[in-house]
């Protein structure tokens, strides 16, 4: 929206940029931060007579919704709305100032060049959260969440991201450093007075208590002890017999052809995948795979070992059965679900779907959000790959340590502090504690401009 290109600066920049959508609305947001962010917004915005008495910051109180006008140089007076906040109790921690206004983008355009015009900076992306971090306003997780809030495509991720950014991630993680750190006090004490004739936690005590703040931080990422590297979204995935229907079934609910379609059995080869959304909004990424036959050369057999393995990996199963030919179990743990519904004969306690008539897709995509939920609640963190490093980095600092407390060496005493220093440091980087510029730059880049 404005012309210059945004910078990072400095904090004691007051910088502004559109918050909302971009392009026509019926309203806009723009918003400004910095230590002139008021006197700036009284140079373009006007209250209504009677409402404040005079132009911000003299006669307007911190906190308070003010009605007017836009007052911009070549244009006629445009309704608008003034919400003033002073730091450090609003989002940046300083003094912020959000201008509501029609959204038309040749008006937006305009306010923010006179506000550039005024000695605004244009914001960089992210530069409102990343003066909330540095405020100490949210920690970094919770910066992610915002960020992860903002582009949440189904409630599942949305939930996460609200129990994350209300710090449910930072609770479990100071819990997790209350816990290493008093660890870490006691084998200090027993380094430094080893000589001295005072009672020590036994290493086997300690050790168990680093046992239970690991399964405390990976419970933190709704995983268990083999936790597999996050995927943005879940896999479903389509096993039965040749000719089952898989691939129809996958375009159906798709809505697209992404799988080939064939009276003749085998079409599918590779894993095939497309995007499904279920009925809670939750997005899937849907498998379609080779059909269960005897395999008939070299081909063929690695298709099948690729559909075993796309299974094995998935987060829900599902069986397809041919309606016509229903004699095949389901395998364990699978949802089944009957193809063919329109031409074949009712299959007892069996869910029907049909491609032609769309029977039992809608029911489908049901079964499927309940297995999914069932699997247990979202993490409080948000899953992004520098999170999970961190992580990693602690837990394995973290078994390592208790591995060596549970050694009957005193010696590994000093190695096992070493360790705890290692896995403290980990977890103060993943919530910001210990950050560098280049860290927040690439954190903060991946957001809009005025988030």
């Amino acid at each position: 929206m404005p012309l210059a290109a945004p910078g990072r600066g400095t904090p004691d920049d007051t910088v502004a940029a559109l918050s909302s959508a971009p392009g026509a609305s019926a309203r806009a947001v723009v918003r400004l931060t910095g230590p002139r962010a008021w006197a700036l917004a009284g140079e373009v915005f006007a209250p209504a007579p009677g409402r404040a008495g005079a132009r911000p910051p003299g006669a307007v109180r911190a906190g308070a919704r003010v009605d007017g006008a836009l007052r911009l140089p070549g244009w006629p007076p445009a309704p608008a709305v003034a919400v003033w906040l002073r730091g450090p109790r609003s989002y940046t921690g300083q003094d912020l100032v959000e201008l509501w206004v029609p959204g038309a983008p040749p008006l937006v355009r305009r306010l923010l060049l006179a506000l550039e015009a005024a000695g605004a900076r244009p914001a960089a992306p992210g530069e409102f959260t990343r003066r909330a971090f540095l405020a100490g306003r949210l920690d970094l997780t919770q910066a992610e969440a915002v960020l992860a809030l903002t582009t949440a495509e189904d409630a599942a991720g949305a939930r996460a991201a609200l129990r994350a950014l209300a710090g449910g991630a930072r609770e479990g993680v100071d819990a997790a450093k209350a816990a290493l750190t008093d660890v870490l006090a006691h084998v200090e004490a027993a380094i430094d007075f080893s000589e001295e004739d005072i009672d020590h936690l036994p290493g086997a005590a300690l050790a168990a208590r680093l046992d239970r703040a690991g399964a405390a931080l990976r419970a933190l990422l709704g995983a268990g002890e083999a936790r597999p590297q996050a995927r943005t979204e879940p896999v479903v995935a389509l096993v039965g017999p040749a000719n089952a229907g898989k691939s129809s079934l996958m375009n159906a609910l798709s809505g697209l052809p992404a799988a080939l379609v064939s009276p003749h059995a085998g079409t599918t080869r590779d894993v095939l995948a497309a995007a499904w959304r279920l009925p809670s909004g939750r997005v899937v990424r849907l498998l379609d795979t080779a059909g269960e036959k005897p395999a008939v050369g070299e081909v063929e057999a690695r298709a099948l070992d690729l559909a075993r393995a796309a299974a094995a990996s998935a987060d829900v199963v599902v069986q397809v059965v041919d309606g016509l030919d229903p004699r095949l179990p389901a395998g364990p743990g699978a949802l089944v679900v009957v193809t063919k519904a329109d031409v074949a004969p009712a299959a007892v306690g069996r869910p029907r779907t049909s491609v032609v008539t769309g029977e039992g897709l809608l029911a489908l995509g049901e079964a499927v959000d309940a297995a999914l939920s069932a699997r247990g609640a979202a993490p409080d963190l948000t899953g992004t790959a520098r999170q999970e490093a961190h992580l990693d980095r602690a837990l394995e600092a973290v078994g390592r340590a208790a591995d060596l407390l549970r050694g009957q060496d005193p010696a590994r005493a000093e190695l096992a502090a070493v360790e705890l220093e290692a896995a403290l440091e980990a977890l103060g980087e993943l919530t910001g504690a210990v950050t560098t510029d280049d860290v927040l730059d690439r954190v903060f880049g991946q957001f809009c401009v005025g988030k």
